[in-house]
């Protein structure tokens, strides 16, 4: 058998092996498609859950860049852009995607610098457009332990430090004796406005007792006092009474003793 009588055979046994490798090749392809069409449901799931919650959260990656905030974030940064803008006046709510996170801090570089190192949970708190919040920032860790990224939570602390400092000022004056001072509950809601209400009412219902109280022993006092008075006047009436009785009977001892001599004479 020639070469050339080989040739049909040798390509039939070179398409069957194109045929499998690309078979082979399609199917570690489907698997791959199948598992990046996994990992965008899980994505998308995870950004509708992130969405979902009222916790404002921002995520950035591992130079700083906040490659995505959630719609709780994104209303604070729409409600406070008025404050930031005091404070950063290029700030834009619709900007904040693509820029470097250190934006919000005073340090930007050393904020940057301290989320690249982070391997642990933090927990610090600061005041951005005017309220105070509690960030929690965690770093994403690869399976080696590299940092890739942080995910950052703003909690919103502004009406509870606001209701600890009037809930400290007006127990404090108390202990002092002042019990007019009350927590200002205008500006807090919910939890916090329930507790400033009742404190109010209760140092409003104990300083009346108080009132009362010295009402009723001032008066006591003036009664004791008029008591004391009346004993005084009784007892000096007493005593002058005593001292008439004492000269009447010297007088009648001194009458009976001349009678008796008129007698006896």
């Amino acid at each position: 058998m020639t070469p050339v009588d080989l040739l049909p055979w040798a390509t039939a046994v070179m398409a069957a092996g194109v045929a499998l490798s690309l078979g082979l090749q399609g199917r570690q392809l489907r698997r791959a498609l199948d598992t990046a069409r996994g990992e965008l449901r899980d994505a998308a799931r995870i950004r509708s859950a992130l969405d979902a919650t009222s916790v404002p959260v921002r995520i950035a990656d591992v130079d700083g860049t906040v490659v995505y905030v959630n719609q709780a974030l994104a209303q604070v940064l729409q409600r406070d852009e008025a404050a930031f803008r005091r404070e950063q006046p290029a700030f834009s709510a619709d900007n904040v995607v693509g820029r470097s996170i250190g934006y919000f801090y005073a340090d930007p570089e050393g904020a940057v610098s301290r989320l690249k190192s982070l391997r642990t949970r933090a927990c610090t708190e600061l005041v951005l457009g005017g309220r105070r919040y509690e960030v929690i920032t965690t770093p994403i860790l690869d399976a080696e332990g590299h940092n890739q990224g942080t995910v950052g939570q703003w909690l919103d602390v502004e009406h509870t430090r606001r209701a600890e400092a009037g809930v400290q000022g007006a127990v404090a004056a108390a202990v002092d004796g002042d019990l007019t001072v009350r927590v200002e509950t205008r500006s807090l809601s919910g939890f916090h406005q329930v507790i400033g209400e009742q404190l109010n009412r209760l140092l409003a219902s104990f300083g009346d007792t108080v009132a009362a109280f010295d009402t009723a022993t001032s008066a006591l006092a003036l009664n004791s006092a008029q008591v004391s008075q009346t004993s005084q006047s009784l007892a000096h009436s007493a005593s002058q009474q005593a001292a008439s009785v004492e000269e009447t009977t010297a007088s009648l001892q001194e009458m009976n003793a001349s009678v008796k001599g008129n007698a006896d004479n």
